[in-house]
C-alpha cells in the first residue's frame, strides 16, 4: 500500500476570495514532489454545517467546485457530512457534495469522536449507524475519527466493518 499524507486546511480561517485555488495550488506541489504518496486533503469547509462559516468566516463562492477541479485528479478531500459530527449520513448527501465537488469524496466520519467541548463529556461506545445505502462509487474510502480513549474506540468502530462488510459482526475488533 502506498504511503498516506494528510494535508489539513480544517480549523483556520478561510474567507479568501482565491482560497480553492491556494489550496490546490499547495496539494499539487506536494503531490508533485511526492510520488508514490496517497495524498488525502481537508478542505477548510468539509462540511454543510454553518458552524464552520461562524468559526472561520464566509466561505468563498464556488469553494467547492473549485476545489474539485483545480486539486489533482488522485487528490482525496475529506468530507464529514452535513454537520461536523453528522447523526446521520445518507445516499443523497453524499451525492449533495459529490455535485458540488464532481469527484468522490473520503467520508471522515466524526464518530466516535470526542475531543470537543462538548463531546468530551461522553463516551460513545454503541456501534456506528445510521450510514445505511452509501452510494459506495461516489466514496474514495470511509474513516472514522475514534474518541481520544483508543480501545475504548473499538466497538464503536465495530459498525465499520459492519457496514462495509453485511454479515460481519466486527467482533474481531474487540476480542
Amino acid at each position: 500500500a502506498a504511503p498516506l499524507l494528510a494535508i489539513l486546511f480544517d480549523d483556520m480561517p478561510g474567507d479568501l476570495e482565491d482560497l480553492a485555488s491556494r489550496q490546490s495550488e499547495i496539494v499539487s506541489d506536494v503531490v508533485s514532489w511526492l510520488p508514490g504518496v496517497r495524498v488525502l486533503a481537508c478542505p477548510t469547509y468539509y462540511s454543510f454545517d454553518p458552524v464552520l462559516e461562524r468559526f472561520f468566516g464566509r466561505m468563498p463562492v464556488d469553494y467547492w467546485p473549485r476545489l474539485g477541479r483545480e486539486l489533482p485528479p488522485g487528490v482525496d478531500i475529506f468530507w464529514t457530512g452535513n454537520r461536523v459530527c453528522s447523526e446521520t449520513i445518507s445516499g443523497p448527501d453524499i451525492e449533495r457534495i459529490y455535485a458540488q465537488l464532481q469527484r468522490p469524496v473520503l467520508l471522515w466520519d466524526n464518530y466516535p469522536v470526542n475531543d470537543g467541548a462538548v463531546r468530551s463529556n461522553f463516551l460513545y461506545l454503541e456501534r456506528l449507524s445510521q450510514r445505511n445505502c452509501l452510494p459506495r462509487e461516489l466514496l474514495s474510502g470511509h474513516l472514522c475519527n475514534p474518541m481520544n480513549q483508543g480501545l475504548l474506540s473499538l466497538p464503536a468502530l465495530a459498525g465499520l466493518t459492519e457496514l462495509y462488510c453485511p454479515g460481519s459482526t466486527g467482533t474481531h475488533w474487540v476480542e
